[in-house]
């Protein structure tokens, strides 16, 4: 009983055992001190795991505005060698071995700029997924779920811009053997 526990503690001197005993006596919860006690721990754990996602978090947000920005940066020149390989694909004054190669440059061109696209998209997805595992998978909204089909989707359309680009340039070199 609370009253007992209070007793061995003064008897014992102590003041742990004289504190469950009071708060035992008002609450009716044995040893509460120490289930206060473990679950400050768990408090505490959560909150130091969660301060470590959250360190990674900032540290993947910055990975991507440096990527994007460089990603950012490269389109101009991308857009431009891109459309000046284009010009030279599709110019029948130019010999087969010219137009092949511009093929091929925008292939390579544009696979490179999907691996770009990509890596970001990639930072992003895991951002995403340890923002997710803070809140929890059971806690997550459908439209959490939809933002990570939504960037896998991206990721995809990422991933198939240099098969896009290979399979245009295919009819243009295809066409060319025709000439």
């Amino acid at each position: 009983t609370a009253f007992g526990v209070i007793l061995d503690g003064i008897i014992n001197l102590d003041f742990k055992k004289v504190s469950n005993g009071v708060l035992q006596a008002g609450t009716g919860v044995e040893n509460l001190t120490g289930k206060i006690a473990n679950g400050a721990k768990a408090v505490g754990k959560f909150l130091d795991e969660n301060a470590v996602k959250g360190a990674k978090v900032a540290a993947i947000n910055r990975q991507i505005a440096q990527e994007q920005l460089k990603y950012n940066a490269n389109q101009v020149a991308v857009n431009d060698a891109l459309d000046e390989q284009l010009l030279i694909s599709k110019d029948t004054s130019k010999s087969f071995a010219e137009r092949g190669k511009a093929a091929e440059a925008i292939i390579a061109i544009t696979e490179k700029n999907g691996q770009a696209e990509r890596r970001i998209l990639d930072l992003e997805f895991k951002r995403l997924k340890i923002q997710q595992s803070i809140k929890g998978e059971k806690n997550l909204t459908n439209e959490e779920r939809q933002a990570e089909i939504d960037l896998i989707a991206k990721i995809d359309d990422a991933e198939d811009r240099g098969l896009n680009a290979r399979l245009e340039q295919t009819r243009v070199l295809s066409g060319l053997k025709k000439e």
